[in-house]
């Protein structure tokens, strides 16, 4: 007779056999929380909901840049196609174009004609120096709403080709080799600085008001003073407008472009990303970490403005729009994101990264004071303030030989270091500066 089989004992797991399963669990728990997280927008909806709160608007036609100024943006679509056209120059002036003491342009320059000066001139004439700035709302809209991207590309597109960099660079050379009526291409670099008609960044007005500084420098004397010193208060007054067009339309601008995806962000801003982050899926990681730091930044210098005004010294640039700590591993992600997307320069910012808002305030406030010290130099009326000075004091002269050939301010570090062209702002009036210091004697070539 068989005896009664025992009962089988249950299948046992080994320990390794439990860690398996439970990694594997972990790891797809893991993977799906990241899908949703990748594809949440989370973060950009509670930053929407703060800047509400903060009274920041984000309703483009409330910002007030979607009026018809659909004139001026062809006319400078027209500026734009003319310098296209002008008769390239294979030579260098840009160290002619920098120093108007210069006795002359370079010979091969001498002779140079661009084959568009009527048409560029006419074109030109025809702008009103009002910001041309203007978004279509349905763009971004149609954007943010329904990803998609190509119609923001298009859209930020429009405004990069809007730019006036080789219309100045054609009006440059004709500065140096004197060609036509001096005072009227002095108007005319204001109306083009005085013409931005790029939302995200105003460098190419920037580049326009340089050229005008450097040319009423090298050709005062034909000049008439009074004209010229209103010129360049009216490009100081036009500066400061485009410049809170762009921090106000911040936050509108930012918080539809980063619901895009990544590579189409890139792509419109004609950007890489390091070669660690070409992968798509890290693309992703990168911007997902780093896009909520980009929009608060834009919301806290728009919030900062909309209760202060435009910082007048550049310790409210800081207090607008503080620079980044050190980067650190912990915070690489959402740093180097920020730092591809939005980037600015800040020579007293001690290696910190700070944001374009940032580094466009500093180099305004450096051009206004430099644009209303001419102003004054020109009509004979009192020195502008210094914004570098706590205390308010005006701009200090550079004297060489008992003579005023300049005027400097303390600089973004807000301290007197006596002109030292490293660190204080130095503008020349009447001679070229030296180094270190700018009372120096100046190098010779």
């Amino acid at each position: 007779m068989r005896g009664v089989d025992s009962p089988q004992a249950p299948l046992q797991l080994g320990c390794w056999s439990k860690l398996f399963i439970v990694l594997i669990l972990g790891v797809a728990a893991i993977a799906v929380t990241l899908a949703f997280w990748l594809r949440s927008t989370a973060d950009l909806d509670a930053e929407r909901a703060r800047a509400v709160a903060l009274g920041v608007e984000l309703d483009w036609e409330k910002l007030g840049v979607t009026g018809d100024r659909s004139v001026q943006r062809r006319t400078l679509d027209e500026v734009a196609k003319i310098a296209e056209r002008a008769k390239p120059y294979d030579g260098s002036s840009y160290e002619w174009e920098r120093d108007p003491w210069r006795a002359s342009a370079p010979s091969d320059l001498a002779g140079w004609n661009s084959g568009v000066d009527v048409d560029l001139d006419a074109a030109i004439d025809r702008l009103d120096g009002i910001p041309a700035l203007q978004i279509a709302p349905g763009e971004i809209a149609a954007a943010r709403l329904s990803h998609n991207a190509k119609r923001f590309v298009r859209g930020f597109d429009d405004w990069q080709r809007l730019n006036t960099y080789d219309a100045v660079h054609v009006l440059k050379r004709r500065s140096l080799i004197a060609t036509g009526d001096m005072s009227a291409l002095a108007d005319r670099l204001v109306r083009l600085a005085g013409s931005g008609p790029n939302l995200h960044s105003i460098w190419g007005s920037f580049s326009a008001s340089e050229a005008f500084i450097n040319h009423v420098l090298r050709h005062r004397d034909a000049l008439d003073p009074r004209l010229t010193a209103a010129q360049a208060r009216q490009l100081a007054a036009s500066l400061e407008s485009q410049l809170l067009v762009v921090v106000r339309c911040g936050p509108a601008f930012w918080e539809g472009a980063l619901r895009l995806p990544c590579e189409e962000v890139l792509r419109a801003w004609n950007l890489r990303l390091p070669s660690l982050m070409q992968y798509r899926s890290l693309q992703d990681l990168f911007q997902r970490s780093g896009r909520r730091a980009v929009l608060a930044r834009a919301i806290d210098a728009a919030a900062w403005v909309g209760v202060n005004g435009l910082p007048q010294t550049p310790a409210q640039v800081e207090a607008m729009s503080p620079g980044w700590p050190q980067m650190t591993p912990w915070r690489v992600l959402r740093d180097l994101y920020g730092a591809t997307v939005d980037p600015g320069g800040c020579a007293h910012c001690a290696g910190r990264q700070v944001g374009q808002v940032h580094s466009l305030t500093v180099k305004w406030l450096r051009q206004r004071a430099y644009l209303l010290l001419l102003a004054a130099d020109f009509d004979g009326s009192a020195w502008p303030s210094d914004p570098g000075d706590s205390a308010g004091g005006t701009l200090r002269p550079i004297l060489r030989d008992g003579l005023v050939i300049g005027a400097y301010s303390f600089g973004a570090d807000m301290r007197d270091d006596g002109g030292l062209t490293r660190v204080d702002w130095c503008f020349p009036l009447r001679a070229p500066l030296g180094y270190p210091r700018a009372a120096d004697p100046p190098k010779i070539p």
